[in-house]
Formats: structure tokens, sequence, C-alpha cells
């Protein structure tokens, strides 16, 4: 069965002086909602929904601008060669759908961006995650989220978690040369065989919950002490 158009989503942000987590309702009728075609290969700046569960299997899914994903429940879109998320870009996922990514290519995230001899660097944009469930697991000597492994290219990049659940793994699980990493909520699942979130800027909520490689859940009120203990455990530099 086809799931209904979504009418609104839910965008999350931090309120700094309240400490804490913040919503408001975001009515899709505004917007020139599209469904996400089915031969994907590039995604124009505008908000998409899927439908149904589509498949990217020979071409790795580029965008420009600014993208609004709905992961609508129930369905699923699959990138093969991953998504690339690079520079000015930004990719702001919704729903309660799920993102499985994936790319064997040695020179490119699987959401990121991408390294090509002669051409130059290109370094993760900004991505938001508002809901939805992500699944980058990377099989290739490369980063999962993030920069290209030690080639940033003067694009830091910024990942926003605020809910949702991600998962994780690769040469660097998260991260990688000047990455920005914030977590206000959902779950964050990384392994990552070199570094598991390697990052020059790390921020964390009040309550942090992550796992390991081994799949063990860390639970931990936020504090200096325990600020200083995630950051060793999980390599953050």
């Amino acid at each position: 069965e086809t799931p209904s158009k979504p009418t609104s989503v839910i965008q999350y942000s931090w309120n700094e002086s309240a400490n804490k987590r913040e919503y408001k309702i975001i009515d899709l009728t505004k917007y020139d909602l599209k469904p996400v075609p089915e031969d994907i290969s590039e995604l124009k700046p505008g908000w998409y929904y899927l439908e149904k569960e589509i498949t990217s299997t020979d071409t790795r899914i580029t965008m420009s601008g600014e993208v609004n994903l709905i992961l609508t429940d129930g369905c699923t879109l699959n990138a093969n060669k991953g998504i690339e998320v690079q520079g000015t870009d930004i990719l702001n996922i919704y729903g309660t759908g799920t993102l499985n990514a994936d790319s064997y290519m040695l020179d490119e995230a699987i959401i990121g961006g991408h390294f090509q001899y002669g051409d130059g660097t290109y370094g993760f944009g900004t991505m938001n995650v508002y809901g939805g469930v992500i699944n980058a697991i990377n099989n290739s000597n490369n980063t999962a989220i993030g920069n290209v492994w030690q080639q940033a290219g003067g694009n830091a990049g910024t990942l926003n978690v605020y809910n949702g659940e991600i998962n994780a793994a690769g040469r660097v699980a998260i991260g990688d040369s000047d990455f920005t990493f914030r977590y206000y909520g959902g779950n964050v699942n990384a392994d990552g065989r070199v570094y598991t979130i390697r990052t020059k800027t790390f921020e964390v909520t009040p309550t942090a919950v992550f796992t390991d490689g081994n799949g063990n859940q860390i639970t931990k009120q936020y504090d200096k002490s325990w600020a200083e203990t995630f950051a060793k455990y999980f390599d953050v530099v």
C-alpha cells in the first residue's frame, strides 16, 4: 500500500539558554513536496518524500543546495553507491523510514565528500538528522559519514543529530579532518576501524546515548569528566 503524502514534519533545534531540545511543526502544504524518483541520481534544492522502496544501484546520488528528505514510515531508500553531500550542500532528514547507504570506493565517504586526483578534494557539507534510521556501513577503507579519510579539502563539515538513529561503520565512522559533530538526541551507533568519531569540534547535550563497536550501550549524564572520557574513548581529536 502506497503511504499517504505527508502533510507535516517535526524539526528540532537546541535552545542554548534553556539547555533543552525544542521543536516546531513544519506545514508541508506550503511547499512543493515531490516523491523521490525511481531513477534517482540527483536531488536539487527542495522537499522530497519516499512513497515506496527505491534502490539506486549504479549511480552515486548527488545533490545541490539544501535538500529536505522525508523517510516516510515503512519506506526505504537504498543508495548502493552512497550520497554526495559536499561543500555548501545541506541535507536535512526527517521521518521514521530508512536510508541504507553503502560505498565500496576508496576515494569517497558513504555519505559525504570525495577525493579525485587532478580535480581536488570535496569535503562534507552539513547534515541535520531530525528522524529516520540511517545505515551507512562502509566496506571500503574510508569514512562512513563525513570527510574522505584525511582529505577535508577546506570543507570541515558538520553533522547535527537531533533525533532518529544512525548506524555508521568504516575506517572512520563519523567525521575526520576538522569535522564538527553536535549531538542533541536520538541514537548513534558508531564502529570505526581507526577512529569511531573523529572531530575537531564536539558538543553533546545533557544525556548522551551511544554504543561502541561491540554493541555495548553507554549512557552518561554530561559533565566535564564525562566529556573527557567520551573524547578519549571515541578517539575524538
